[in-house]
Parts: C-alpha cells; sequence; structure tokens
C-alpha cells in the first residue's frame, strides 16, 4: 500500500515498498529556545541512520528561510515535533505543523506530555487529526525508543540504483493469517515439509536445535486455547476463544548473550557479567526482528528452512498459547518454581534454564526478562480481534494517550507476581528488562518461500 505521506516514487519487490532515497527523511520542527536539545536529538536520529533536515543547518546560503523550510516539509517523509512549553507558543513551529498537516506528513511530537503542557487551541486542532500519534514519553532519558518508531513509519529505504540484486532484503513477514491472499496448504507442500529431515532441516513435530548456535526449538502443535483473563486488566479482557491453525517451533530458552553475539557480533546487554548464557536484554524490538532476519537469510542460504517458514517473533497468541501449555490459571505452574521476578532475583537476570520448564518443555516463560511479540499493543484489541491466528497490526486507536508500543510478555526480574501471570500484557521499551524469544513459523505470500 502506497505510503500517502510520502510524495516521492517507489517501487515494489515481493510485496514490500521500498522509497528512492531522498535527501532526508525527518523534518524536525522545535523552538530556537530548545535548539540545543534539537540538536543532540538529530545528532542521535543521524547516528541511527535517519536522515534529518533542521533550520538553520541545512539553509543554503542566500536561500529564503521560508521556502526552504517550505520545501523542506514538502520533501520530507516525517515532521518530528519536538514539544515543549516554548514550541506550544512558538508561531514558526505553529506554522511548519499546519503545512506538515496540508501535506499529509505523519507528525510525531515528541516532548512532555500534553497534560504537562496543554496545547495551545493551533497545535491542539493537528493533535486531534488521524495522523498525530505520541512518542515514549520518557523523552529527556533516552531517544531509542523514539528512534525505534521513527524506523518504523520510514520502512526500509532502498539504495540509489535499485535493482533486483541491489536492494536491500526484506525482514521477514508476520506470520500467516487467514486472509483472502493466503496461500492454502497442499499436499505437496505437506511432503515438502515433511522431507526436510533428509536435509537434517527442521522437521514437523520434532524439536530442533540451530547449527552453530546451539539454539533449541521445540514444536508446539496446532490447537485452541482461552486467552485473556476476566480477572487482570481491562486490556486482558475478555476472556476468548483462540485457534492457533498452524503448527511452530518456539525457543526453548530466551535467546542468550552468547546466541546474539555469535550471529550479531556484538552484545548490548548490561548484565554481561551474569556470562554467555544469561538472556540478552536492552534490545529493541527492532533489534531482535533484525535477528530473526539474519537468521532467516543465513539458514535459507543452507537449504536448513522449510520452505514457507521464517524465524520471526512469535505473535501474541503464539505467545500465550505456549506459555500456558494447556493450563488456564494465572501461572502454568507455581511461580516461584519457574521464574526469577521481584521477589527472588536479587534485581539481576539469571543464566536461562535454571528455574523449572512449564508443561510443553519451555523455560522461563514467567520473568527473568520480557519478551518482545510481533503484534502491536492496543488495549482494546481482545474486544473484536478474529478467533484464528490474531496479531495487532497496528498500535490501536488508544495511540494518542499510550504512545506506540509493541506487545511484551512474560515479566522480567524485577517484575511483580502479578506482571508475570500468564495472561498479563504490556506496551514495551528497550532497556536492561527486555529480551525475546525466537520462534520458526509459517508466513505468506511469496516472501515465505
Amino acid at each position: 500500500m502506497l505510503d500517502l505521506a510520502c510524495p516521492v516514487s517507489e517501487i515494489s519487490r515481493l510485496g514490500k515498498t521500498f522509497h528512492l532515497p531522498m535527501s532526508h527523511d525527518v523534518f524536525i520542527s522545535y523552538s530556537t529556545k530548545d535548539k540545543k536539545f534539537s540538536q543532540a536529538l538529530c545528532h542521535a536520529l543521524e547516528n541511527a541512520g535517519i536522515k534529518c533536515w533542521m533550520a538553520p543547518r541545512d539553509i543554503k546560503a542566500g536561500e529564503k528561510w521560508s521556502a526552504a523550510i517550505k520545501r523542506a516539509i514538502e520533501t520530507c517523509r516525517l515532521m518530528l515535533l519536538v514539544y515543549t512549553k516554548d514550541s506550544n507558543v512558538s508561531d514558526d513551529v505553529l506554522r511548519e505543523v499546519g503545512l506538515a498537516a496540508k501535506n499529509k506528513k505523519t507528525i510525531i511530537p515528541f516532548g512532555e506530555s500534553a497534560e504537562k503542557v496543554p496545547m495551545n487551541d493551533g497545535l491542539e486542532y493537528y493533535l486531534n487529526a488521524d495522523h498525530w500519534l505520541e512518542a515514549h514519553p520518557d523523552w529527556r532519558l533516552e531517544f531509542s525508543e523514539l528512534i525505534q518508531t521513527v524506523k518504523h513509519y520510514l520502512g526500509p529505504i532502498a539504495p540509489p540504483k535499485p535493482s533486483p540484486e541491489s536492494l536491500p532484503p526484506t525482514p521477514p513477514p508476520p506470520p500467516v493469517r487467514e486472509t483472502a491472499a493466503t496461500p492454502k496448504v497442499t499436499v505437496e507442500s505437506e511432503k515438502r515439509v515433511a522431507n526436510v529431515a533428509n536435509t537434517q532441516s527442521p522437521n514437523a513435530g520434532k524439536a530442533w536445535t540451530v547449527p552453530e548456535l546451539n539454539l533449541e526449538m521445540v514444536p508446539i502443535a496446532a490447537g485452541m486455547f482461552q486467552m485473556g483473563s476476566d480477572n487482570g486488566r481491562d486490556s486482558e479482557k475478555p476472556v476468548h476463544t483462540v485457534r492457533i491453525t498452524k503448527p511452530f517451533w518456539l525457543g526453548r530458552y530466551q535467546v542468550t548473550q552468547g546466541q546474539w553475539e555469535a550471529l550479531m557480533g556484538n552484545n548490548p546487554s548490561h548484565f554481561k557479567n551474569i556470562g554467555k548464557n544469561a538472556p540478552v536484554e536492552n534490545v529493541s524490538w527492532i533489534d531482535a526482528m533484525e535477528f530473526c532476519r539474519k537468521l532467516t537469510e543465513r539458514e535459507r542460504a543452507t537449504g536448513r528452512l522449510p520452505e514457507g517458514y521464517a524465524y520471526i517473533l512469535p505473535t501474541e497468541a503464539q505467545w500465550e498459547y505456549a506459555c500456558r501449555a494447556g493450563t488456564t490459571g494465572d501461572y502454568s505452574r507455581v511461580l516461584d518454581e519457574m521464574g526469577w521476578y521481584q521477589k527472588n532475583s536479587d534485581n539481576q537476570t539469571h543464566p536461562v534454564g535454571q528455574k523449572k520448564a512449564n508443561a510443553w518443555g519451555l523455560y522461563d516463560m514467567h520473568g527473568n526478562v520480557w519478551e518482545w511479540c510481533f503484534d502491536w499493543y492496543d488495549i482494546r484489541y481482545y474486544a473484536n480481534s478474529p478467533s484464528s491466528d490474531p496479531y495487532a497490526n497496528s498500535p490501536g486507536s488508544d495511540r494518542l494517550v499510550l504512545g506506540s508500543y509493541r506487545i511484551i510478555r512474560g515479566g522480567s526480574y524485577s517484575s511483580t507476581a502479578e506482571m508475570c501471570q500468564s495472561p498479563f500484557r504490556s506496551g514495551g521499551v528497550t532497556g536492561k528488562i527486555t529480551g525475546f524469544r525466537l520462534a520458526l513459523s509459517a508466513v505468506g505470500g511469496e516472501e515465505g518461500k
């Protein structure tokens, strides 16, 4: 689907849209009184590979300011508004935001909350427009959540002279959903999956260890379960029947620091002192998806992946289904026997697999580190979610209040017992409490082949 906020040309490859390169991705709107902070923000974005435009840095000598700013807004892909008490009353900022809205740009306000600094009538008018969303509220602490959000809205960027060989590899698509475009499983495709054992590949219904990483994958059969809780928070209600229509594999353990380093060549974790067998943490959702993409690319090149499968983050439904492992209570077993959390963790992570596994052989599903899921966080999603293979593919209507977050599940070493419950759901942020668990799942369309 074309991005109406982007006026530049587009090309498609395997169903993914790539934008041809342009001079900048993000226009930064700010008050001159916030110049120092805005420059630091610009530097952080550009270090993350995001091209920014901001005045006066990018206004050429002899060029009219108004014309330069107008052209920069018209050709940017989104606007980042540094929202403070000063930008709230700036006529220049209001004009820039109005021009961005007129050109149907995505506008990300980043800074003080609207509760702390009530918006003036002009900005509030644009805030109520559909293309606004609120960025991570802890804006003075770090930029990682903002960078993640900006990258999500920008999407992949093609190289200057695109060709089938030079286009950047696409990340694994979401697991198969029940749509008219979803290809049906045929007898021939079932045979191909059944024959992968002959080439030392994952075989349906059997455990699999990813070579070189020693990453153990547990087979999870298709089935039905009751998702949610009537005793929890509103976002966990109502309890509803969910059908997982495709078998998949899920990591027996959370991805460890050693496994991450072996594939990615670095270790972003805070708790390096715990050792290589501790879960990797301090990774964003995008970081985790990049791990999945690289592993999928590597395993496809070796011929070890079954046709139509890719390594990816589990959907929220897949995660809860596997966590419950046939149980219906708050935990899959006694929490203290299964998980590291606030009461017993000594405020740090622990090597994976030290506590008891659930009935399906999965360790640390409760506690140690939060685990990223594929879905966006939508607190009202359960009210209208499909019964088969559900996943939330947008942040939901509450994004102006809550921000845009991906789902995390399971709780962490610093979480309360309630947060470690099987149905507990939350929007995630990058930090030392957040890691992930790998899934190997069916994917739809040509990209899964």
